[in-house]
């Protein structure tokens, strides 16, 4: 039996993700995507980055949780900009998401984004 692949589904996620990508490049902005197992530590060390970067650099986090907001909330008392995604039990960000979240952002005065995502399975590298 074969089986013909009509369609990548995975396509316009990848587009959107390129087009995050110019939007990082246009403001200069190093991005990074911070990715672990729940409860592996991933807030703790993004609370524990903050606090040693955020007098050096203009940092703003993008927060990605299934269902709650107790993680943005840790991070905006480090007094930084962050916008909170939640999935609705999705296993890690889309770029459409993400996109979204960077609309609420001030990128022109961002040095660095910090993305803490969902990490429910394993993400790809060109998923946001």
């Amino acid at each position: 039996m074969e089986i013909k692949v009509v369609t990548n589904i995975l396509k316009a996620n990848e587009q959107i993700a390129a087009a995050n990508r110019e939007i990082f490049d246009q403001h200069k902005l190093y991005v990074f995507n911070l990715v672990s197992s729940p409860g592996a530590g991933k807030t703790t060390l993004l609370e524990a980055l903050l606090d040693e970067l955020k007098h050096e650099l203009r940092i703003g986090v993008i927060e990605g949780d299934i269902a709650t907001t107790a993680d943005s909330q840790r991070v905006a008392a480090k007094g930084v900009p962050v916008v909170q995604i939640n999935t609705g039990g999705g296993c890690h960000l889309e770029a459409g998401q993400v996109a979204k979240a960077l609309a609420e952002l001030p990128l022109a005065k961002l040095d660095l984004l910090i993305i803490e995502n969902v990490a429910i399975s394993s993400v790809r590298r060109n998923s946001i």
